[in-house]
């Protein structure tokens, strides 16, 4: 399976809502499969707005956030673009709090989830089993000119591969180049997120912050870059826990 996330798909759906403290924000699918035999990713926009909170809370699969704008905190930490954050499965995490621009991150995962399982509400339902947190520092991308000027395509690990499949790698290629990226079969699914510059797939050209997802059963997918060079984020799952095959099910 291989499914790629347009801005006009995430614009077509983009939508305002609320939690119950008053935070306010926008979301917007880039993608989103609904759940049965096989993956079903869910890729999606939110855009938090300025000076709110969302209280810490936990999700029942893996997932990836890609801070992509603005500013905030992340639990004590402070977050700027572009910085990837990874929580397993029944991991909490927070509380996720924006700055007067607001904060704009992305959340990935290889699995439909039902939504935010806020703590301490949410703690009776919380499984036992292994929690896995990752935050790297913000990631910068290169100019333009610095792009075009790049002797042969480069892969930097910000989380080299892990035995259970869990990785992020950043791609840098020159202008038309092309590049076969980590092969998903050491994985659980992985996203490949256009950080700067286009990426040519199959007759469209992706633009910051589009992505695609390449399941595990797939080969390794082939990276065209555009007339401007490309950066873009892998971000590789593990699968999930035997722990939380069977997770909680959500509040009604």
């Amino acid at each position: 399976m291989i499914i790629v996330g347009t801005r006009a798909e995430q614009q077509r759906k983009r939508r305002y809502d609320v939690l119950a403290n008053g935070t306010g924000y926008y979301k917007g699918e880039y993608m989103l499969v609904p759940p049965g035999n096989g993956p079903a990713p869910q890729s999606f926009l939110v855009e938090q707005d300025p000076d709110t909170t969302i209280l810490t809370h936990y999700h029942q699969q893996n997932q990836f956030q890609v801070i992509v704008g603005g500013s905030g905190t992340l639990g004590r930490h402070a977050v700027a673009p572009l910085l990837v954050h990874y929580a397993g499965a029944f991991t909490g995490y927070g509380p996720i709090v924006s700055g007067a621009q607001g904060l704009h991150y992305l959340t990935l995962r290889p699995q439909f989830d039902p939504g935010a399982q806020f703590l301490p509400e949410a703690r009776e339902r919380l499984v036992r089993g292994p929690k896995a947190h990752f935050s790297s520092a913000p990631i910068a991308t290169l100019a333009a000119a610095a792009r075009r000027a790049l002797a042969a395509p480069l892969c930097e690990d910000i989380l080299p591969p892990a035995p259970d499949g869990l990785a992020v790698q950043l791609y840098r290629l020159p202008p038309g180049a092309s590049m076969a990226a980590l092969a998903p079969s050491t994985g659980h699914g992985q996203y490949l997120l256009v950080a700067a510059g286009a990426m040519h797939v199959d007759g469209r050209t992706l633009e910051a912050p589009e992505n695609v997802f390449v399941s595990s059963d797939e080969p390794a997918f082939t990276m065209r870059a555009g007339p401007d060079g490309l950066e873009a984020l892998l971000l590789q799952f593990p699968p999930l826990a035997a722990e939380y095959r069977k997770p909680a099910a959500a509040p009604s």
